[in-house]
């Protein structure tokens, strides 16, 4: 890089070769992990690429969906009579073998979400969603919001311009049916970190939290943990109160303000009242077979 000209990027090389590779592998007799780990790397650094140059890498992104499909056509659908099967079903089934930040992935642009290929998903977008394979539907804002478990990927800072726009085009049960698991990963996963190496994991799920809430997020959902239901103002306060107090201020008194806004302010103070005398819900220890018998 520091011997490179101004329009070198590190990151677009690294992305092009990939494809190179990529469209290399269809004549050669390496099997689908090959296949796997190339797509997973191209997509790697197509997000990379994204963020290092802040320009959209459409062209050869669409290049990779394409080749990409149909090497998976020509290489694991040679049999004519499965060719309609592929047409209609099976034309983007290669990426469930792409390594991926969420496991439920079923369409090219939730891949891509999952990556956090913002600018490429906002073109997506704007064109209508009319490029095959590239429909928002149900996973796709829970791609954008919540990490898959691996190691790999579960303390990757979400991209909250994403996250953003998905909330644009999307509808607010969708944002209900994510918040709930939103708020189990932080209590779950982010509660128990260090901040000085996960800041900015952290920083961005407060973000993610303030765009869902201003979505319109149930300020009444609960989850159970230790133990106990805890409402979205207590796993705040113990996932992110220590070390970010300020922001987390700023997210209690949005939820106060939007539960005026919905119920009215004396019922707003009821309900509040209500959480502080809540009673603990313990865990009922697992029914054994017999047990669950006699029953």
């Amino acid at each position: 890089i520091s011997q490179s000209g101004q329009e070198f990027n590190a990151d677009v090389s690294l992305m092009r070769s990939y494809l190179l590779q990529l469209k290399w592998l269809c004549n050669s007799d390496r099997k689908q992990p090959a296949f796997s780990s190339l797509c997973g790397e191209f997509m790697e650094f197509a997000a990379r690429a994204e963020e290092s140059s802040g320009e959209i890498q459409s062209s050869y992104v669409d290049h990779f969906r394409e080749t990409a499909t149909e090497i998976w056509r020509v290489r694991w659908f040679t049999d004519p009579s499965e060719t309609a099967i592929y047409d209609t079903q099976g034309s983007h089934d290669w990426v469930k073998i792409v390594p991926r930040p969420y496991s439920a992935i079923f369409s090219f642009l939730n891949l891509a979400i999952s990556y956090g290929l913002h600018l490429y998903v906002e073109d997506t977008l704007e064109r209508n969603s009319k490029v095959e394979g590239c429909q928002l539907d149900y996973l796709s804002l829970i791609c954008a919001v919540i990490p898959g478990s691996g190691e790999m990927w579960h303390l990757r800072p979400r991209n909250t311009k994403l996250v953003e726009l998905l909330l644009e085009y999307g509808e607010e049960n969708e944002c209900n049916n994510v918040w709930e698991l939103v708020l189990r990963y932080c209590f779950e996963t982010l509660r128990p970190l260090g901040v000085v190496q996960h800041q900015n994991c952290l920083l961005s799920m407060l973000e993610t939290l303030r765009l869902l809430l201003e979505a319109g997020a149930d300020t009444l959902a609960c989850i159970v943990g230790d133990g106990a239901r805890l409402r979205p103002i207590s796993i705040i306060e113990k996932t992110f109160g220590k070390n970010f107090p300020h922001q987390t201020t700023q997210l209690k008194e949005l939820i106060e303000r939007k539960m005026r806004e919905k119920f009215g302010v004396s019922r707003a103070l009821q309900i509040e009242r209500d959480w502080e005398l809540m009673p603990l819900v313990k865990h009922k220890r697992p029914l054994r077979g017999e047990e669950l018998d006699q029953k």
